[in-house]
């Protein structure tokens, strides 16, 4: 008698979380964009504007990764992504530097 694997949703859902975190990414650059939105508009913070091109960039990359890994999954490739170490730690970076910068 031969198991077969059964694989479930996790997969679509570890597809998915990728989706959500490029999203979450997105929101913490809106964050930083908006605040102090009125001192923002008369001068230019060098600062704001190079953090908020950064996340914007990580976000698209993040959502690129979910698109994919659902490609991968539709075509029944279950191996895992080489490059998530990378990612994750890039994810967890930019946490850390919005968080100080909102501080």
């Amino acid at each position: 008698m031969t198991l077969t694997q059964d694989r479930g949703l996790q997969a679509e859902r570890t597809a998915l979380a990728w989706s959500r975190t490029g999203l979450a990414i997105a929101t913490s650059g809106v964050l930083v964009l908006l605040r102090n939105v009125d001192t923002f508009n008369g001068g230019h913070d060098a600062t704001r504007i190079i953090l908020v091109a950064a996340v914007a960039v990580l976000a698209a990359v993040v959502c690129g990764f979910g698109v994919s890994r659902r490609r991968q999954l539709a075509r029944g490739h279950y191996f895992a992504m080489r490059c998530l170490p990378a990612v994750g730690l890039a994810v967890i970076a930019e946490g850390v530097l919005v968080l100080m910068y909102l501080m």
